[in-house]
């Protein structure tokens, strides 16, 4: 769309045709060559239950933008994502609920929810196991009651998008994008097992996110580049948890934070510091430079 206002400037100016396609052939290349980052939040650029986030990490963002296209890629619904602040503002795009919504410019590029009969099904199940699940929404977070788990995963950035039903009773009208379970592996084991259609992304040994089946970060990322018409030649991805690993394997350049998982460090190419040590602000930083 810019190229073709350029387009209609230098003909205004009556440029002659060859210096017009030289001008945009050069403009072209330098957004082609123009680095994309996919960054991940929890344990990536925002460490768990802090009250806002860190001065320094906005700072390096607000210096990245300047450099290099940022997106966010992460298990999070917008509606979750307050915790960031100021920094929103920064990021291009939007890969959410593990690449099952996908949002640029406000205009919705993918959206995969849940079929009714699967959803179905995995509230049977978890009432039958009396699990706490949550239906994720683009606006809402609904759960069929509150429990410890849920109140530390949720809290406190969270509250505004909570709603506690104080039964199993979804209202299977809305689009749901993705579940978040929040009981031991073994309950989840038990809620997901032979039901067709999902997949689940472990937290660790409680809780997870279950979507449907095949959809990853990943999906998401490659709709985006797709709409923006950019290869993979220049593209950066920075997490720190097996949602991620698709990713990795998409991007040309995958990093892990050094607070990642096992898993996760395998798929990537470098290892920045921990979190808490300016891991993100560190591999921006090198990013920036051409280092990585």
């Amino acid at each position: 769309k810019k190229l073709k206002v350029i387009i209609k400037i230098l003909y205004s100016l009556s440029f002659t045709n060859i210096l017009v396609y030289v001008i945009i052939d050069i403009i072209g290349e330098i957004y082609m060559n123009r680095k994309i980052v996919f960054i991940d939040v929890d344990g990536t650029i925002y460490h768990a239950h802090e009250e806002s986030l860190r001065e320094t990490v906005h700072a390096k963002l607000l210096e990245a933008s300047k450099h290099v296209d940022l997106y966010l890629s992460t298990g999070r619904a917008m509606c979750v994502l307050s915790c960031l602040g100021k920094s929103m503002d920064l990021f291009k795009g939007f890969v959410l609920t593990n690449g099952t919504l996908v949002l640029k410019d406000n205009t919705v590029l993918l959206n995969n929810f849940f079929k009714k009969e699967i959803l179905i099904e995995l509230i049977k199940k978890a009432k039958e196991f009396e699990a706490v699940i949550g239906l994720i929404s683009k606006d809402k977070v609904y759960v069929n009651k509150y429990s410890p788990v849920v109140e530390y995963a949720l809290q406190p950035h969270f509250s505004g998008a909570i709603v506690e039903l104080g039964d199993y009773n979804f209202d299977l009208d809305i689009e749901y994008n993705m579940v978040w379970t929040f009981d031991p592996n073994e309950i989840i084991d038990k809620v997901t097992s032979n039901i067709d259609g999902v997949d689940v992304f472990k937290w660790g040994s409680i809780g997870g996110d279950i979507v449907p089946k095949g959809m990853t970060k990943a999906i998401g990322i490659k709709r985006l580049l797709e709409e923006i018409n950019m290869p993979l030649d220049n593209t950066y991805a920075i997490g720190d948890s097996g949602n991620d690993v698709a990713m990795f394997k998409l991007v040309k350049n995958p990093i892990c934070m050094g607070n990642g998982t096992d898993i996760a460090k395998g798929a990537a190419k470098y290892i920045t510091e921990p979190i808490d040590e300016f891991g993100l602000e560190n591999a921006l930083d090198r990013i920036i430079k051409g280092e990585w």
